[in-house]
């Protein structure tokens, strides 16, 4: 069953893209586009200290919940604060992405250990954050991806290692513009993120 979050994104209008296979050729995109999304893409990897706060859902097998999200990434170095319905206590969570390494703090108690593992046993899912770093953000998480393009060469879809991303309302600030809304789905979980505000430094 899913929560009220999951119809927020539930339409996306789709007409008027490209469509990219990467490496390789560029599909139905043409060569105007596909240097503008690379100078995009570029951007936005470069992008190495920012924050975002918003609202999300997510549902599973076992489960599905919903709350609040502040993000902070500074290199490999995160920070997340999740606050809904976890209990008592937000939750807080910060660690690194490249040691795989993590530590979440509920009220008085901690928990150390890999990411993954520390977010499913307090939790109950485990958050692929090594993922979502880019995903989020509108980008990739590698060269071998197929993505949809909007009509200012940003991804509208992405598709790779069995996720599928879908975005839209581009508004936040300044070049390179980042999503404002994100859906995703894979095997094992799928979800819904609405950002509120994007910093960056």
């Amino acid at each position: 069953m899913r929560g009220p979050g999951f119809g927020l994104l539930a339409a996306f209008l789709l007409t008027g893209c490209a469509l990219l296979e990467m490496p390789g050729e560029a599909g139905v995109g043409d060569s105007g586009q596909v240097r503008l999304w690379e100078e995009h893409r570029r951007s936005v990897a470069d992008l190495d200290d920012w924050g975002l706060q918003g609202h999300f859902g997510l549902q599973w097998d076992d489960g599905q919940i919903q709350g609040r999200l502040q993000w902070r990434q500074t290199g490999a170095d995160f920070e997340l604060r999740l606050s809904g319905p976890f209990g008592l206590n937000p939750v807080h969570v910060n660690g690194n992405l490249q040691t795989g390494q993590a530590t979440l703090y509920d009220g008085e108690q901690s928990i150390q250990g890999e990411i993954e593992e520390v977010m499913r046993e307090r939790l109950g899912f485990a958050l692929p954050l090594a993922e979502l770093v880019n995903l989020v953000r509108g980008i990739p998480i590698s060269d071998a991806s197929e993505v949809m393009l909007d009509g200012q060469a940003r991804a509208l879809r992405i598709l790779q290692r069995g996720w599928e991303i879908n975005y839209r309302d581009y508004s936040c600030c300044e070049e390179p513009t980042l999503p404002g809304r994100v859906r995703f789905a894979q095997e094992a979980m799928r979800g819904v993120l609405v950002v509120r505000e994007w910093s960056r430094n």
